[in-house]
């Protein structure tokens, strides 16, 4: 797991500062990081244009580093018409 530091704690002493007579704690909060979403999508030949609607293979905000597995379509048919990829 990968994580990502997003504050100092509620009531935590300070990053910096003097030593006192009392015990003090720095306390830092880090949460999990997140990823962007993965999407498979399905152009023609030669060109951007996409043939079929792109599919999510994973939403946003799953754990960086998780692993995932886009699938090709062996065949997609479009207006009508068959095209093997």
């Amino acid at each position: 797991m990968v994580y990502v530091f997003e504050k100092l704690k509620d009531g935590s002493a300070p990053e910096t500062g003097n030593v006192t007579e009392n015990t003090q704690t720095v306390t830092f909060v880090y949460k999990p990081k997140e990823g962007g979403k993965v999407e498979a999508k399905f152009v023609k030949a030669g060109t951007n244009q996409e043939i079929s609607a792109a599919e999510t293979v994973k939403p946003a905000g799953v754990q960086v580093g998780t692993e995932y597995t886009a699938t090709s379509k062996p065949e997609i048919v479009e207006n009508g018409f068959e095209i093997c990829l």
